[in-house]
This record gives structure tokens, C-alpha cells and sequence, in this order.
């Protein structure tokens, strides 16, 4: 007789919970929920350190083997010698968690709350446990720590968001700035080939004029797919830098009619070479396909 083998429970996962609790969860219990914040900072420097490795380094230069120690005490001692070259949001947070730290290990040191029994709490740790199992706090130990907790909750969240794709390293000024270079670029492009295309309209020799847009699409074909042709080599050789959008050939007719409304240069050659359809005794603003012979 066979056993049915029983189920694995799922592995502890500490980070999510930690997380949970800081941000999230509650708790129920004024100690937890300043673990969890403690548990949050520790996994978002240890992650940012793993996943920046090469960026942190640099910032802490000559003092880069703070970074070998698991504990966060090393890193807070000499935490005013991180100061990396350039910030950005990672390096801006990372290092608002080691001055947080640091004010709440200088903060503990002056209401005496990281000595017991005569001696100093060996880590920033062991000074929060003690702080946390008091059995009360005074108004005075409550504004000495949890502004700190708050500052640290705020960092570490932030810094875990970026380091998870929540939030964006491109500050806005930069996404604007591209946004805005790219429709430039876009803007140039389009009026580029509007040109191009001009030019190889007014190439053209006619004795009769074409009866529609279609008609000279037609008989004009090669010659104007050849422009077109040209623009699809220069965006795919720049690798899209220029990120105007080409027109498929096939709509290029009612293109040339989009062109001639908003660019009187261009409208000039479309009347130079298709002839102008008579509607009530007036003139139609744009070349329109000619009407199929109707039968009575």
C-alpha cells in the first residue's frame, strides 16, 4: 500500500513579507511594524549594492569594503564618505537611507537608549530591539525615533520601486525634453519629404494635365515611389532618429491631397499638373478621383 506523499509547504519568502508589513500590512503591533521598516531598508540597500554593484562601488570609493560586510553598521560609520560622481535616484536614496541611519544610531545615543546593562547595543539593530521592548516611550524617545522610521519607510520604498521597474530611473524634465526633440525631429522629417517630393513633382514635364491625383500616382509611379524609396533609406539607416512616420505607397494619393492643404508650395505643383474639377460652377479645394461615367 502506497502513501500519498504530503505537500511541500512554500518556501518562507522574508523579503515579501518584510515589505508587506513595511508598507502595506498591518501588523497590529507599534515593534512590528518598525522591523518591517528596518527589514525594508536592509533589503533595499543590500538589493540596490547587488544590482549597482559597479555605481555603488564608485561612490564609496577608497571605503568600497563596507560593501564586503553584511551588517549595515559599517556602511553607516562612514557613511559621509559615499558621494558618487553623478545622482540619480538610486544613489539620491540609497544614500538617504545611510544618513537616516546614522541620525537614528545619534538620536538612540542621546536619550541612552542603545545601552543596556551599561553597554552600548553592539549594532543599530540591537539598539532598535531595545528600543522597541521598552514598555513604554516617552514623548521625548517617540520624536527622537519614528520621524527617522518615517524618513526610512519613505527611502527604502522608493529606492525598491526602482530597483523593480515601479518607478523610472528618466527623470521627467528628461522624458519631456525628449518627447519634445522627438516631435521636432518628427515636425523636420515630414517637412523634409514634403519637399523631396515637391521637387520631384516639379521634375515632372506635361503637355496635358493628369485628370486626377490617382491618374498621376499612376502614370507617375516609379518616379515617386523612387523619393519615397529614399526617405524609408535614410530613417532605417539612422536607426530611427528620425522619427517621422513614412506614408505606405498605396495611400500616397490621398496623402497629396493632405500636403496640398497645409503646405501652399506643394499645392502649387498638384494644380500645375492635375487639372481642377468643376463642382456647382466652382472650383473644388482639392483635386478629387475622377467620377465613373454614369449610365442613364
Amino acid at each position: 500500500m502506497t502513501t500519498k506523499p504530503s505537500a511541500t509547504p512554500p518556501e518562507f519568502n522574508r523579503e515579501l513579507v518584510a515589505k508587506a508589513i513595511a508598507t502595506g500590512t498591518n501588523p497590529n503591533s507599534f515593534a512590528a511594524k518598525m522591523l518591517g521598516v528596518y527589514e525594508l531598508t536592509v533589503i533595499a540597500t543590500k538589493q540596490t549594492e547587488r544590482k549597482y554593484e559597479k555605481t555603488i562601488k564608485e561612490a564609496w570609493g577608497h571605503e568600497k569594503s563596507v560593501m564586503e560586510s553584511d551588517s549595515l553598521d559599517t556602511r553607516i560609520q562612514k557613511h559621509s564618505q559615499f558621494k558618487p560622481n553623478q545622482t540619480n535616484a538610486i544613489t539620491e536614496h540609497y544614500k538617504a537611507i545611510l544618513d537616516n541611519l546614522s541620525r537614528l544610531r545619534v538620536e538612540f545615543a542621546k536619550i541612552k537608549i542603545d545601552a543596556q546593562d551599561g553597554k552600548t547595543a553592539p549594532t543599530l539593530k540591537d539598539a532598535i530591539d531595545i528600543y522597541l521592548k521598552k514598555d513604554s516611550l516617552s514623548r521625548i524617545e517617540l520624536t527622537s525615533g519614528i520621524p527617522i522610521f518615517f524618513a526610512l519607510q519613505y527611502h527604502a520604498w522608493e529606492l525598491e520601486s526602482y530597483l523593480n521597474g515601479r518607478l523610472s530611473l528618466v527623470r521627467k524634465a528628461t522624458k519631456t525634453k525628449r518627447s519634445s526633440d522627438g516631435g521636432r525631429a518628427s515636425n523636420e522629417g515630414r517637412t523634409h519629404l514634403i519637399e523631396d517630393m515637391r521637387n520631384t513633382l516639379s521634375s515632372i514635364k506635361i503637355k496635358e494635365k493628369y485628370k486626377s491625383i490617382e491618374e498621376l500616382f499612376g502614370k507617375q509611379y516609379e518616379t515617386i515611389l523612387s523619393t519615397l524609396e529614399k526617405h524609408e533609406k535614410i530613417k532605417s539607416s539612422s536607426d530611427g532618429k528620425i522619427p517621422y512616420k513614412i506614408p505606405d505607397a498605396a495611400n500616397l494619393p490621398t496623402t497629396f491631397r493632405k500636403w496640398a492643404v497645409d503646405n501652399e508650395e506643394f499645392r502649387k505643383e498638384i494644380d500645375r499638373l492635375v487639372q481642377k474639377k468643376m463642382v456647382a460652377g466652382t472650383t473644388t479645394d482639392i483635386h478629387q478621383p475622377a467620377e465613373p461615367d454614369r449610365q442613364a
